[in-house]
């Protein structure tokens, strides 16, 4: 537990002049085309971990309990849960380009969605240079969250395989959730996108 703590305190201190990621502006063909390129890079399917392609990228993932912010909060650590800092993308193979910071509070369906919205961030929102994505800071800047949650539906669920699912499993939402290990709202999310189920 003080590693990690350690490792946020250096986080933030790392992180004090980092910019929020602002939106790329793109259109949504752009950023789909974006996430099933990493799907073909990275060989994804639905039983494979999105943790290999954090490391392969130079990323670290944290997973952050209650009791660590806590710890910290004294602190007046400025770390929050399931949220991206991204450092120096031009490092040398194998340097920490970037960490992701998960809550423990989640179950693994969310960790895994919110791991594909963090990594959405570092692909298509990066080239700022030092900066950082959260929800909860980001909540003036709607469409940088609304592209990583498109770029994250595409990694998690591509469009080909999510229709031969939805018709081998009859459309049934609780079965999509577990071939595809996300939160059943991502999944409604997913069928609405894609206009399933309208005659």
């Amino acid at each position: 537990m003080e590693s990690l703590a350690k490792t946020l305190r250096n986080l933030h201190q790392k992180s004090k002049s980092y910019q929020p990621m602002v939106a790329r502006n793109i259109s949504d063909n752009e950023i789909i085309e974006q996430a099933e390129c990493c799907v073909q890079k990275f060989e994804l399917a639905p039983d494979k971990s999105l943790t290999e392609m954090v490391q392969s990228e130079g990323g670290i993932v944290h997973i952050v309990g209650f009791d660590d912010f806590c710890i910290l909060h004294d602190d007046d650590i400025n770390i929050l849960e399931n949220s991206i800092y991204v450092h120096d993308i031009h490092q040398d193979a194998g340097a920490n380009k970037f960490d992701i910071i998960l809550s423990a509070n989640c179950d693994s369906y969310e960790h895994r969605f919110i791991l594909a919205h963090e990594i959405g961030h570092f692909i298509l929102h990066r080239d700022k240079g030092r900066c950082y994505a959260n929800r909860l800071k980001n909540s003036k800047n709607k469409t940088v969250e609304d592209e990583a949650d498109l770029f994250a539906g595409s990694l998690l669920l591509p469009e080909k395989t999510f229709k031969d699912a939805y018709k081998s499993l009859d459309g049934n939402y609780g079965d999509l959730s577990l071939y595809f290990r996300v939160p059943w709202d991502i999944i409604a999310r997913r069928v609405k996108r894609l206009r399933l189920g309208i005659k």
